[in-house]
């Protein structure tokens, strides 16, 4: 079923219905006029035969089914169509069977017997004719959507007898040939019953425009044209004209020969003009299509992708120019052999599965293969393919993707060596560790040596020391824990890379407070400010990034020496993406900032020793501290005006930040 409002020919489902709903109020008329003895009702003009009031019934019936089958659609609207169409179909049956086997039934004398059966008068029964249009159109109705794969539908097959028989009668009692109305020797057709059949036959063919015959009435074409103008536009003027000729005779104004032979010039007048007409329809199509065919054929001529039409076992029809140009074959030779012989042996078999598929009628949205030029080079083409099996024929565009392919293979060759390389780094980097773990811990024996004897040999010495080894002692012992230092540092930068991250929620404002506390003796005799903001709670590894702000804070306290006040600022932003920004901002001494990139490196400073101390150890051990959480590090800063660092830890796991502790 369909709704009108969503059809694309909506006028015509509104004549359907207009149909439908002018054939239940005649029904209902003739019905009143039964019950109320009102004879205009029943026979329209005095002398005219009346309606049967079963036939009136069946109107009501079917004029309520072509409503159901033009109203949006429903399981009860369906099924109640179908009903009303199958009793009208039974109306008809039955008073067939009547006459043609002579049955008594007397079912259409069911209604209004005793108006029925007056004395004297020609009894009022339903018409043959009647009952065989009831018939045709109860089936119509039912077999409303029944299609079928090519032709007219069913439903017009069964209307189209219909629309003739109420046009004969109808014209029977325009030109008063009383034989077009009535078969002799039976009960006549009434003239609003002929209009009646003719307005349901007509809306059984507009219910479904888009289908069957009535597609060629509502196509865009020249055919659409004719059909929607010529066809009743010549019924009516014939009807016209023929009641004109016939009228003229009565009234004495002509013989049968003159009347005969006006008709005859008028028939010829008219279809010579609609002839002319046609031909000049006809003519101007042709035209527009000679202008699109050349518009086509000027694209397929122009256009850079490859253009042809094949047939179902793979042999080109036709290619353009970029055939050609592309894969430097003639269009002869293209043509004279199965296209499968210019594809790669490596890609046959994906392609005799894409024609397989093609033969099958499924369309190919994308399929890559290579094929072979003339000069024994290949070329990768991206295919575009839609077959039509009724034709036997497939449409196919393609498009160069060569160098596309050739980067891509390029990256993929680039990838897999990269990988190669990333592998043999991390074994690399693994192996450095370990060596870096195990140096360091070597170191320590003969250092502790070291220590030990030059404590040894000052004890030993005792009172006997004089310059200068007291200070060459000093200067062992020094650099033994110098030494020292550097090996902790570099055993807790190995370590970093070896330990596996325990990731859990982490109050970093908490951490700076509980690193500050274990520095508050060490700490007692400099004057130190510290600006603390709120900071965040996040997802990580709680003792490295212990580590981390360890790192930054000794850092900032180390090289704010001399500034009195020293100031040390820590804080944290949030980005709009839920990364999280963690800055030490201090006043110490900075740094120049053409080095800034080497600061988190191994073993790089940008101060002297006798500066400040420190192994060089520390900012790398946050660089990969932090890199391991999926975060950043930098730093900015001028000499003599501070330095910030900064490190940031990625969304995830950051809640509200907490307030500051107390400073």
């Amino acid at each position: 079923m369909h709704a009108t409002s969503a059809h694309p020919f909506p006028g015509y489902v509104r004549a359907a219905i207009g149909a439908g709903a002018v054939a239940v109020a005649v029904g209902l008329l003739v019905l009143t006029g039964w019950a109320l003895g009102e004879e205009t009702l029943k026979r329209i003009l005095p002398g005219l035969v009346a309606m049967n009031p079963l036939t009136a019934v069946g109107f009501i019936l079917a004029g309520l089914s072509l409503l159901f089958g033009c109203a949006p659609p429903s399981p009860v609207r369906r099924r109640s169509a179908r009903a009303a169409a199958a009793v009208v179909a039974l109306i008809g049956l039955a008073k067939l069977g009547e006459h043609a086997f002579g049955w008594h039934l007397g079912f259409d004398r069911w209604l209004f017997r005793e108006s029925l059966d007056v004395p004297g008068l020609l009894p009022n029964r339903i018409a043959s004719t009647t009952a065989l249009n009831f018939t045709l159109l109860g089936l119509a109705l039912l077999l409303l959507d029944r299609t079928t794969a090519r032709g007219p539908r069913p439903a017009e097959l069964l209307a189209l007898p219909v629309v003739l028989t109420s046009l004969l009668a109808l014209f029977g009692y325009a030109y008063g040939v009383q034989w077009l109305y009535v078969v002799p020797a039976f009960i006549p057709m009434a003239v609003h019953t002929a209009l009646c059949f003719h307005l349901l036959a007509l809306g059984v063919l507009c219910a479904r425009p888009d289908q069957g015959i009535m597609a060629w009435f509502t196509s865009a074409g020249a055919v659409g044209m004719l059909l929607r103008w010529q066809l009743p536009g010549t019924v009516t003027i014939l009807f016209f004209l023929g009641w004109l000729r016939l009228e003229g005779q009565r009234r004495g104004f002509y013989g049968t020969e003159l009347g005969v032979a006006l008709h005859s010039m008028l028939n010829v007048t008219l279809f010579s003009g609609l002839i002319l007409w046609s031909a000049w329809l006809l003519r101007r199509a042709e035209a527009a299509r000679r202008r699109e065919q050349e518009e086509r054929e000027r694209f397929f001529q122009l256009s850079l992708d490859l253009l042809g039409i094949a047939d179902s076992d793979g042999r080109f029809k036709r290619v353009n120019p970029a055939f050609t140009a592309t894969l430097g074959w003639s269009s002869e030779e293209i043509l004279s052999r199965s296209f499968l012989n210019f594809v790669h042996p490596d890609d046959l078999p994906a392609t005799v599965a894409e024609v397989d598929k093609l033969k099958g009628g499924a369309p190919t949205l994308r399929f890559e293969n290579r094929c072979r030029c003339k000069d024994g080079t290949w070329k990768w083409l991206a295919w575009k393919s839609q077959p039509f099996p009724e034709e036997g024929l497939l449409y196919a565009t393609a498009h160069d993707v060569t160098e596309r392919k050739e980067v891509e293979l390029a990256i993929q060759r680039l990838n897999t060596e990269l990988k190669g390389r990333a592998t043999e780094l991390a074994e690399v980097n693994r192996e450095l560790e370990a060596f870096s773990y195990s140096v360091s811990h070597d170191l320590r024996a003969p250092l502790r040596h070291i220590q030990g004897y030059a404590e040894m040999l000052r004890t030993a010495l005792g009172k006997n020391l004089t310059e200068p080894v007291p200070r060459y002692l000093t200067t062992i012992r020094q650099a033994a824990e110098e030494m020292g230092k550097l090996i902790d540092d570099l055993l807790a930068f190995s370590r970093v890379g070896r330990v596996g991250l325990q990731r859990q929620g982490v109050n970093l404002g908490r951490l700076v407070a509980e690193v500050r506390q274990a520095r508050e003796l060490d700490l007692k005799d400099r004057a130190i400010e510290w600006r603390i903001g709120p900071l965040p709670e996040v997802e990580g590894d709680p003792n490295l990034l212990r580590q981390v702000l360890a790192n930054l804070m000794d850092n900032a306290v180390k090289y704010t020496r001399g500034r009195d006040p020293a100031v040390i600022e820590i804080g944290a932003t949030t980005g709009a993406d839920g990364e999280i920004t963690v800055f030490i901002r201090d006043n110490g001494a900075g740094f120049d900032p053409q080095y800034a990139g080497k600061l988190f490196g191994v073993f790089q400073r940008l101060h002297r020793a006798d500066e400040f101390e420190g192994t060089g150890i520390g900012l790398a051990t946050v660089r990969r501290i932090v890199t391991r959480h999926g975060g950043r590090t930098w730093a900015e800063g001028r000499v003599n005006e501070g330095a910030v660092f900064y490190f940031t830890l990625p969304a995830g796991g950051a809640t509200s930040a907490a307030p500051a502790p107390p400073s």
